[in-house]
């Protein structure tokens, strides 16, 4: 009987051991199965996916924690990384422009150059394709530092600000227009004293471009306005003219750098 008892509790004890350890395992992979999903995430994550998260648990405040830091991270990280990848991509798109506007002025400098070295043209052809060299490498200057400022802006910096009388600048383009352009009517609507925090030189080009671009997108007879006038604290001006407008096929990428309609008539 006595040993009968013996193998019963020995017996008993062992299942019982292995029914604990067993039932200790389960709790224990209940308990860390949100590690394995975050080691999962982890690898997949490492191969290059940083848009996925790791789990973050309720049940243990441990790794919800944990989980909140990694996806902190992760979210730092993917940012670095679409910053990254937009830097190189304003890179190739600057790189292109730049080459884009550069080749005119330089084409024009080479033929110049090769008609003058060939000796035959005439004094006086001489002398005009030497103008046309000065005016283009010129041009080509302006170019250049243009440039090189869109290139400190993309980098972060920017030219120092002050405060500039938006309305004698906007008058000093449209003097400028009006003497070069005899063929349309220009109007005034500009409010006295509209003072902005910028710079002057880029403002009274951002002004001449747009009356240039009335010079050239309408036809002759037109009549164009520009306005000035304070509205609930802020400057706003308007170019406007009679002509046949911006075509539809452009105004999604009107605004976008060193954009142009193909035909002049847009």
């Amino acid at each position: 009987t006595i040993e009968r008892l013996r193998l019963t509790a020995l017996a008993t004890g062992v299942l019982a051991l292995i029914a604990g350890a067993a039932s200790v395992w389960w709790v224990v992979r209940v308990a860390f199965r949100p590690v394995d999903e975050m080691v999962v995430t982890a690898e997949r994550i490492g191969s290059g996916d940083l848009s996925l998260k790791v789990p973050e648990p309720e049940q243990l405040h441990e790794l919800k924690t944990l989980g909140t830091a990694i996806n902190s991270m992760l979210r730092r990280i993917e940012s670095a990384r679409e910053a990254e990848v937009a830097a190189r991509s304003a890179l190739t798109h600057f790189v292109a422009d730049a080459s884009h506007e550069l080749r005119t002025p330089i084409a024009a400098i080479s033929g110049h150059v090769e008609l003058v070295e060939s000796g035959a043209l005439d004094e006086e052809a001489s002398r005009r394709s030497m103008s046309r060299i000065t005016a283009e490498t010129s041009r080509m200057s302006r170019l250049v530092e243009d440039l090189l400022t869109l290139a400190s802006h993309d980098s972060g910096h920017s030219r120092e600000h002050r405060s500039v009388n938006l309305s004698g600048v906007l008058a000093d383009a449209l003097e400028d227009r009006m003497a070069t352009d005899r063929s349309r009517t220009f109007e005034s609507e500009v409010e006295p004293s509209l003072f902005v925090e910028g710079d002057e030189r880029q403002l009274f080009q951002v002004a001449t471009n747009l009356l240039a671009n009335v010079s050239a997108h309408t036809p002759p007879g037109s009549t164009a306005s520009i306005k000035g006038r304070l509205v609930d604290g802020e400057v706003v001006v308007d170019v406007r003219d009679d002509g046949p407008g911006v075509g539809e096929g452009h105004r999604s990428t009107l605004f976008e750098r060193f954009a142009r309609a193909h035909t002049a008539s847009d």
